[in-house]
């Protein structure tokens, strides 16, 4: 499964799509999802600490 279909998975199912994304990703994001279908539309990440 491709890391943004995953990603959109777990937003629908946490319904927080900045949570979903930075415990998939890791770091600190920020997630664009379409309001009606909470499809993931774009991430922006920064790496914390040691990657």
């Amino acid at each position: 499964m491709m890391k943004n279909s995953f990603c959109t998975l777990v937003a629908n199912l946490e319904r927080y799509p900045h949570d979903a994304t930075s415990a998939i990703t890791g770091g600190f994001c920020v997630a664009l999802c379409d309001l009606h279908t909470r499809e993931l539309r774009g991430v922006a990440r920064k790496t914390m600490g040691r990657n």
